[in-house]
Formats: C-alpha cells, sequence, structure tokens
C-alpha cells in the first residue's frame, strides 16, 4: 500500500485518488485491473460510515514509499 496514493491517482482519467479510493473501498467491483481478483469485501459501505472511510483514505494519502 505504500504508493497507493500515487497510483490511485492515475488509474481513472479525470479521477482524483481520494475519489478512486473512496469508490474502490464502496464499490470494490466497479474497477478491477485485470492482473487482480476482488480484493475486498463488498459490504464496507454498509459496515463503515461516511467518517470511517474518510480517515481510511487520509490514511492512505499519507502512505509513501520507504
Amino acid at each position: 500500500l505504500e504508493s497507493i496514493a500515487e497510483l490511485a491517482g492515475t488509474r481513472i482519467e479525470g479521477m482524483s485518488a481520494e475519489e478512486y479510493l473512496f469508490d474502490s473501498i464502496t464499490n470494490p467491483l466497479h474497477f478491477i485491473v485485470d492482473i487482480y481478483r476482488t480484493p475486498m469485501p463488498e459490504d464496507y459501505a454498509t459496515l463503515l460510515t461516511e467518517q470511517d472511510i474518510a480517515d481510511l483514505i487520509a490514511y492512505m494519502m499519507q502512505l509513501a514509499p520507504s
């Protein structure tokens, strides 16, 4: 996950890294990279609050390669 902020910002043209991460958390089947299987449970949108998701995204945006 150390480059997730950088990579997420390049996945879908016109979509910010934060928007891409939010969509990936709340709708994990929306954008699947061909070489990966479904990485996350599909019910995070109902299990996590909007604040939980915002906090998770803020954390991921701070991750940087070591």
